[in-house]
């Protein structure tokens, strides 16, 4: 796994959370790997505390020439292998990768890279006076008959953090579950407590998710209730390195396992990265982050919301050029990368989210692609909460903070609050359940054919209907070859998906990915 720069999927405004670009793509001498387990046995969380398990890690990371600096034990025991990061004062982040992708008991390897963060009628005023134009785009105050949410069906927001003393998130806000994974200034360990955003993206998202509706202030949200948890992911300029996302996962993962009764609904993840790696070699689990995913999706309980992009690419094919050039001269992403997450196969209840514009087109700067977007959502001039040190805020007279933003990050909560709505309809419903009933009651824009898989654009009152309406949807998704591969031990063998053959490509060579978190946003 590696650390990203997660960049925000959001075009804000004019020159929205300008800060300086980083030159690194990783963090110097770590790389995120997936070791076997012993054989014939099942991974245990426990035993990567101080049992068998984690000695056995220590080993194989001197073997290498690296130690373990961060072990991931709840995901190691969803996803059946040994998740940690490495650290090497060495060997590069290159050569450890090159390094341990060359042994037959490493599954997954790649340097630790960085990202960057890409009705019933309320009677909030900016609903009032239609500037929330999104909210009664997907049909949101038709559903608002139904239910407007619930506290106790939760969104996990992995971003810049929540400002939780806003007055719009403070009634919904979660601090129980909240948690900080970056690591402030240089420090060796992140402060748990250290949740409150510094930048404004992911305030802008949660608002959008549930800010609290029919209050008679600011805005509104998708959901009126529901429970907002901050797992804080990225920095200040918003980017973080990859390892704070699935250490993110890893505590969520162990939160559900611990709690039966604890609905997290949905993840949302406003941003994105590049890698060399083709999605055929993402989706054998050669892929660190796929494989946290995986765990994840594993448990059946939670959507995963990620947004496309806002480069105007075609998801799951080769970038055919260089992006344009970061403040520091290097490329966004290089001719011959792919987007991730968006590109990844294989993971049940993932949802890849497009942006779309007023008149319901694609937005020109979305990420698109008939096979791997799921489905549109608005996008462009979104209102929402933000912080008062954004630098394109506006405090209203009731004391709400709030700014519009466009982006790929703008339109995924959208979708996320949706998943949260349906949930709270029906909360026996499964995380497949959930996600079948919101794309197959999905409207169909032929605007939108060619570039979102079937024209889809998020309709929550027709997603409410068809869940309504089919009771006896599957619980789970049918077996298929990525989950016969997370069986078997070698994690060996081929799959499909978009993208070039694997033939020819060394370990190293698609290792290297140039991840850069593209959190949906454009300068």
């Amino acid at each position: 796994m590696r650390k990203v720069f997660l960049r925000l999927a959001a075009l804000a405004a004019a020159c929205a959370f300008a800060g300086p670009a980083a030159a690194a793509r990783h963090v110097p001498g770590e790389v995120l790997a997936v070791f076997k387990g012993e054989e014939g046995t099942k991974v245990v969380a426990s035993s990567l505390h101080l049992g068998r398990e984690a000695f056995r890690a220590a080993s194989l990371a001197a073997a290498v020439g690296a130690r373990v600096e961060e072990t991931y034990a709840e995901l190691s025991e969803a996803g059946n292998g040994v998740f940690v990061l490495l650290k090497s004062d060495i060997l590069s982040p290159e050569a450890l990768t090159a390094r341990l992708l060359k042994r037959e008991d490493v599954l997954a390897a790649s340097p630790n890279f960085i990202v960057r963060a890409s009705v019933t009628e309320p009677n909030d005023p900016f609903y009032a006076s239609g500037a929330l134009w999104n909210l009664k785009a997907i049909r949101a105050p038709e559903a608002w008959d139904t239910t407007t949410g619930r506290g106790d069906v939760c969104v996990a927001v992995l971003d810049t953090g929540v400002d939780y003393t806003a007055l719009e998130l403070a009634p919904n806000f979660r601090r129980d579950l909240s948690r900080n994974f970056y690591k402030d200034g240089g420090t060796s360990r992140a402060d748990p407590e250290a949740y409150a955003d510094r930048n404004g993206h992911g305030t802008h998202v949660a608002g959008t998710i549930g800010a609290a509706g029919n209050n008679g202030r600011g805005v509104t949200g998708v959901n009126w209730s529901v429970g907002l948890i901050s797992l804080r992911t990225l920095g200040p300029d918003g980017s973080g390195p990859v390892s704070g996302i699935v250490d993110a996962l890893n505590f969520l993962t162990k939160r559900l396992e611990e709690d039966a009764s604890l609905k997290v609904a949905a993840v949302n993840l406003s941003f994105n990265w590049f890698s060399s790696m083709p999605p055929t070699l993402a989706n054998q689990r050669k892929d660190p982050v796929w494989r946290a995913f995986k765990a994840l999706d594993s448990l059946n309980r939670t959507v995963i919301v990620t947004s496309a992009g806002n480069d105007g690419l075609e998801v799951g094919v080769l970038a055919p050029a260089d992006g344009p050039k970061g403040a520091d001269g290097t490329p966004t992403y290089e001719r011959g990368d792919y987007v991730y997450s968006s590109s990844y196969r294989g993971i049940h209840n993932l949802i890849v989210v497009g942006a779309s514009s007023q008149n319901g087109s694609l937005a020109n700067f979305s990420n698109w692609s008939r096979n791997f977007v799921d489905v549109a959502a608005p996008g462009v001039s979104i209102l929402s909460t933000t912080i008062a040190a954004y630098e394109h805020s506006t405090r209203v007279g009731d004391g709400t903070v709030m700014a519009t933003m466009n982006g790929t990050s703008m339109a995924a909560p959208h979708v996320a609050g949706a998943v949260a709505l349906l949930k709270a309809a029906d909360p026996a419903r499964t995380a497949y359940q959930v996600r079948t009933a919101l794309l197959h009651g999905a409207a169909v824009k032929s605007v939108l054919v060619g570039k979102v898989a079937g024209g889809r654009f998020l309709d929550l009152k027709g997603a409410l209907d068809y869940q309504a309406a089919h009771p006896e949807l599957a619980s789970e998704a049918p077996r298929t070859e990525y989950d016969e591969r997370i069986k078997d031990a070698d994690g060996t063998s081929s799959s499909g998906g978009a993208g070039c053959d694997a033939a020819g490509l060394g370990a190293l060579g698609w290792g290297l990915v140039a991840l850069l978190a593209v959190v949906g946003r454009r300068r």
